[in-house]
């Protein structure tokens, strides 16, 4: 298990970098891509070299959240970046997850489904709040892979 020290020091450190970044609008609620890629090396000097950036979906409420299809994929690989909206980026280091931004997102959209006590969720809290994650794709190119970054 994760240090629940250093995931509130990544978490604050993503927020810092949020707030100070005009172009990511200064939240991090649907930043997932960017956020998750800009804290992946400090995540690495926390966790080891081993935390890699994922990209997929989760089921949350019995439901399925940013979904994709194959077809989906493949058309992101073939630069047809389209519905990008219709993804989510979280970090992880083996099966455990350091996602930074979906209580910001789910707050968003959800206002009042997240309880406040949570700032990021790891392993342990989504199978609190039954939050099941579904990795697609990880590496370190994985959102040039997709033609989400040039």
């Amino acid at each position: 298990m994760l240090s629940r020290i250093k995931l509130e020091q990544l978490y604050q450190s993503a927020l810092l970098k949020a707030t100070a970044s005009p172009q990511i609008g200064n939240t991090l609620a649907g930043n997932c891509t960017t956020i998750s890629y800009e804290m992946l090396q400090e995540a690495r000097d926390l966790f080891g070299q081993d935390v890699r950036l994922v990209i997929g979906w989760f089921e949350m409420w019995k439901q399925k959240q940013f979904y994709f299809t194959e077809r989906t994929l493949q058309d992101w690989i073939n630069g047809n970046t389209g519905a990008v909206n219709r993804v989510h980026c979280w970090l992880a280091k083996g099966n455990e997850v350091i996602d930074l931004t979906l209580t910001s997102t789910t707050r968003v959209k959800f206002p009042n489904d997240m309880p406040e006590k949570y700032t990021f969720i790891d392993s342990r809290i989504s199978k609190r709040l039954k939050i099941k994650y579904h990795e697609v794709m990880s590496g370190d190119d994985v959102l040039f892979k997709l033609n989400f970054h040039k």
